[in-house]
């Protein structure tokens, strides 16, 4: 959060990448996206996580698509 905060205050727009592990993170998503603004982050990029085959997240299930 220092880091936001130091960027931001020299004028960089900050980017924040955050993939959504559902079962893992899918309930601090909304607060890291606030806190994260709060300290100067300009931009938020949300990452669906994608199982991979012969990798440790592939028995994990990929977000739901809602209309």
């Amino acid at each position: 959060m220092q880091g936001i905060e130091e960027a931001a205050a020299q004028g960089l727009l900050v980017k924040i990448n955050t993939i959504l592990v559902p079962g893992v993170n899918e309930t601090e998503v909304e607060s890291i996206a606030r806190e994260s603004a709060a300290r100067g982050a300009s931009f938020m990029n949300l990452i669906p996580l994608l199982p991979v085959k012969g990798t440790p997240s592939r028995a994990r299930a990929s977000p739901a698509r809602k209309s």
